[in-house]
């Protein structure tokens, strides 16, 4: 996947094809997976994209984990450049959707997590 010219994700196998990913965890002896969306997350959305993109994520991150519950457990995004909406979608992804946690990064267009 491309942005800005930008390469940020690699495609793998076992990105999409789930049975290909549950035979490679098998072969590895790894009996269970957290799934979670890694650099950059959503944050190369802006505004009102990046919290659609979130839930987007999530709902999809959920259902792939409903459907292998055995085998997957998932941690949710967030839309941190929108703080009330990062809250709402705790919620929303701990309550309705079963995510157990979130993931974010160490960073948000290149702001630490610690700066005022």
């Amino acid at each position: 996947m491309r942005r800005n010219g930008y390469t940020f994700l690699w495609y793998r196998d076992a990105m999409f094809d789930i049975d290909h990913r549950i035979r490679l965890m098998d072969s590895q002896g790894i009996d269970m997976r957290v799934l979670s969306l890694s650099s950059p997350n959503v944050y190369e959305w802006r505004g009102e994209a990046q919290i659609r993109m979130a839930r987007h994520v999530n709902d999809m991150t959920a259902a792939l984990v409903k459907a292998h519950s055995d085998r997957f457990a998932g941690l949710a995004s967030l839309p941190l450049h929108d703080i009330e909406a990062s809250l709402l979608e705790i919620d929303r992804a701990t309550q309705e959707l079963d995510l157990r946690g979130v993931m974010i990064g160490s960073n948000v267009a290149g702001m630490q997590l610690d700066e005022p």
